[in-house]
């Protein structure tokens, strides 16, 4: 898009922050500012010290208070930021996301002034839904070893556990048993994704958008999905 008009209004949009994508799209972000774009991000007004790598000076920050007050509070109840408990996170920012004073503004405008938006994949399904609603030109980047089922969902990647390791392993000796830690794993991760936080980031949703349809549904709208890494291919076996 950087090459096909002499500037444009980018947007990466933040419900929640996860260190591994903010270090990587800061840097995507630089190749959009010397490109000569104009670049936004709107996130958690603790954005900068949850950060890896700070965005560029040049870049326009609109912080999110309400959303990091109410962070801040549910990291501090659970400070270890185990795997079920950070998407219990997320689930319980979705609504305060929505009743952001800027959000509510988009959503009364039904329209957001820019020409792309840059979405995290990590925990992102909220801000995910607000960009399907308002018909964005939105693009999903995935900066993590672990791509999120819907991510695999878009880039039509099969079930994964027989021929790569589980997401907490790092031995990529697939044994026998290793197949079956790998599947065990790998459907209990289903079984809570699909039958509670999916399901309870949709039901939030439609308390502020009633004709959202699905979160998986969103995917589908997406422009474009960026994979910094696929587990999937990239394992020797």
């Amino acid at each position: 898009l950087a090459h096909l008009t002499s500037s444009i209004q980018v947007l990466f949009l933040y419900s929640v922050l996860y260190r591994d994508d903010t270090a990587v799209q800061s840097k995507l972000a630089e190749g959009l500012i010397s490109a000569g774009d104009n670049v936004t991000v709107m996130a958690p007004a603790s954005f900068h010290r949850w950060s890896q790598l700070p965005f560029p000076n040049q870049t326009h920050f609109i912080p999110f208070e309400r959303l990091a007050k109410v962070q801040e509070e549910l990291l501090t109840e659970s400070p270890n930021e185990q795997f079920y408990d950070v998407m219990e996170y997320a689930v319980k920012s979705c609504e305060t996301f929505y009743q952001e004073p800027l959000i509510t503004k988009f959503l009364e405008l039904k329209h957001l002034e820019y020409d792309v938006v840059f979405v995290s994949s990590t925990y992102n399904e909220c801000a995910l839904t607000l960009l399907s609603a308002l018909e964005a030109n939105y693009v999903i980047l995935s900066a993590t070893n672990r791509l999120p089922i819907y991510v695999k969902y878009a880039l039509g990647i099969p079930n994964q556990p027989s021929f790569s390791p589980d997401h907490w392993s790092l031995n990529d000796k697939l044994k026998f048993t290793a197949r079956l830690r790998a599947l065990f794993n790998y459907r209990k991760h289903i079984n809570f994704i699909h039958f509670w936080y999916y399901r309870s980031i949709d039901s939030v949703v439609r308390g502020f958008i009633p004709s959202h349809s699905t979160m998986l549904a969103t995917i589908q709208e997406a422009s474009s999905v960026m994979v910094d890494r696929n587990v999937a291919v990239d394992t020797p076996h």
